[in-house]
């Protein structure tokens, strides 16, 4: 197994303005193997054994991480700051299991089958962000505003497959599944307050906030019938 990752960042800030830049960068390898064996007993005798090894292998997941943003300050004592983050990666897991199976007393190999498991997954990620504050002379005086954008998207490719081998009967069969998913969603988001003191027992507030999310979900499924891969439209779309 590996595990790594780097790592840095700048910061700049002169007069009224902050700025910053940040970034990481991160990768992930893994193999592993287990063997599981059973037994099964009928009143104390042996009547079958079955011996799985199963192997998993994770290949190059990796995942990048930059941010950047800057604030200033005004001389009438706004805040402006703003700030982007970008996030990417993907993660590619793989896994094959090979079962045996044995019957008694006979001691007779009846079964073996072997599976297959992919998976491909990668997402892309933005976020977006604008914030402004500003405090007043006098109690209660102030204008907030703050805005946020957020596209996200996912991809996945994923695929099981087994195969299954009846050796009494000399005979194959396959069972098998694909899940390919195109996913993206955006959010919108603002807010807006503003207050002011119109005497020493009123004031004045004017707010406003919204959230607007937008999502987009194709997926398409296939199933294996004998040998063929085909569409699964009950869950596709």
């Amino acid at each position: 197994q590996f595990y790594g990752g780097l790592g840095g960042g700048l910061h700049y800030k002169m007069n009224g303005l902050d700025m910053y830049l940040q970034g990481n960068k991160s990768y992930d390898r893994s193999n592993s193997h287990n063997l599981t064996e059973r037994s099964f007993f009928n009143q104390g005798n042996l009547t079958s054994f079955q011996r799985q090894h199963e192997r998993k292998k994770l290949d190059a997941a990796s995942f990048h991480s930059v941010r950047a943003g800057a604030k200033y300050e005004f001389s009438d004592g706004g805040i402006l700051d703003g700030s982007v983050h970008w996030m990417t990666g993907n993660y590619k897991p793989y896994a094959s299991i090979e079962m045996d199976t044995w019957d008694y007393p006979a001691n007779i190999q009846t079964a073996h089958a072997i599976s297959n498991n992919r998976f491909d997954e990668s997402f892309k990620n933005w976020t977006f962000n604008i914030n402004y504050i500003n405090k007043y002379e006098g109690e209660d005086h102030f204008l907030k505003f703050n805005f946020d954008f957020a596209p996200h998207g996912n991809d996945y490719n994923n695929r099981f497959e087994t195969d299954q081998f009846n050796l009494q009967t000399n005979t194959k069969s396959s069972t098998g599944r694909t899940n390919v998913q195109d996913l993206s969603n955006t959010t919108y988001s603002g807010r807006l307050d503003y207050s002011k003191p119109l005497t020493d027992s009123s004031k004045i507030e004017l707010g406003w906030k919204g959230t607007y999310f937008f999502i987009n979900n194709d997926v398409i499924n296939t199933l294996l019938d004998n040998g063929k891969w085909i569409q699964d439209n009950a869950t596709s779309n």
